[in-house]
């Protein structure tokens, strides 16, 4: 962000990858938010949707809520609803309000109540 110090995004990447190989969750999630937008890396939503998905498996709720917005937007990933669903329940439950936004905003547009579990 370049709060006390320059702003670099190779150099971000390169700790968020350390962070991320550490098996640090929000390193994982914030390395594919940088992918996401091709920041300091190549734009990949591919890339960035596994490692969101690595982000969440340990734990990372804004991992889980950003790849439930790719598959909600089927970036990087086949579009499947009911796995956003899923995604943005798993980051609710850890208490991050985007992925409560994103779970009832989505919800909505389906239909169905956001409180019921997904099958």
């Amino acid at each position: 962000s370049g709060v006390g110090t320059r702003q670099d995004y190779t150099e971000a990447a390169r700790l968020y990858r350390e962070a991320c190989d550490l098996r640090g969750g929000g390193g994982c999630s914030n390395l594919g938010v940088l992918y996401a937008n091709g920041y300091g890396v190549e734009q990949s939503d591919t890339k960035a949707a596994a490692l969101y998905e690595k982000g969440c498996a340990l734990q990372d709720p804004a991992g889980c809520s950003n790849l439930g917005l790719l598959y909600a937007q089927g970036q990087g990933v086949a579009r499947d609803r009911a796995r956003a669903l899923e995604l943005f329940q798993k980051a609710c439950h850890m208490a991050h309000e985007a992925g409560c936004l994103n779970l009832q905003a989505l919800s909505e547009k389906m239909g169905i109540d956001p409180k019921r579990p997904i099958q």
